[in-house]
């Protein structure tokens, strides 16, 4: 996918518990592994997001997108784990382009101002 993203497709999987047990063990058995590079062990992290086809959905740039939004929520969340795509990680996506957007917009427009307020030590006064 990019430069350190790749797609693991697995086909026949029953449900969405499967597709859970098959990223604990990418994440147990495989990237738990240091990698050797000069002789040195590397301890490599990831993130896994699991999209889930079915019959509404089977489209396979959708199910790649929502892999990825669900990919960026397990790094959000800390990293080394995985998270299944649900519909609330699409609309959080939408709320926080919205909000950027909005913020953009507001100090292009000189909307936003700015209130220093003091935080004083009274013993010292410092």
């Amino acid at each position: 996918m990019g430069g350190d993203e790749f797609v693991i497709v697995l086909e026949r999987l029953n449900n969405a518990e499967d597709a859970a047990l098959a990223a604990e063990r990418v994440l147990l058995e495989v990237c738990a592994q240091p990698i050797v590079i000069n002789d040195r062990p590397v301890k490599v992290d990831a993130s896994i997001g699991i999209a889930m086809s079915h019959a509404e959905l089977s489209d396979a740039d959708r199910l790649l997108a929502n892999a990825d939004i669900a990919m960026y929520s397990a790094k959000t969340a800390g990293g080394g784990r995985w998270k299944l795509f649900s519909a609330d990680m699409h609309a959080d996506i939408v709320r926080r382009r919205d909000i950027r957007v909005r913020l953009s917009s507001a100090i292009e427009n000189g909307e936003l101002l700015l209130h220093y307020q003091p935080i004083v030590r009274l013993k010292g006064q410092r």
